[in-house]
């Protein structure tokens, strides 16, 4: 009998630390997305713009090899 409760209470104290965990891990996943939302798709294009530029070596987005038909 004893050892039936321990399973149950075991059982139940990993339930609520899961739906703690779940909540707190849904919390943060809006604070997030809000947060990024808010800087809107102007800046994001141009942070884009920046790492590709950055990243593929040229002087403007215009410049990417992929920009070209040919390419």
């Amino acid at each position: 009998m004893i050892d039936h409760l321990r399973r149950s209470l075991g059982t139940s104290v990993r339930a609520v630390v899961g739906l703690l965990l779940g909540i707190v891990t849904a919390v943060t996943g809006v604070a997030a997305s809000a947060r990024r939302t808010t800087d809107g798709p102007g800046r994001a294009a141009e942070r884009d713009r920046i790492r590709l530029v950055r990243w593929f070596d040229a002087e403007a987005v215009r410049d990417l090899p992929d920009r070209e038909p040919t390419g």
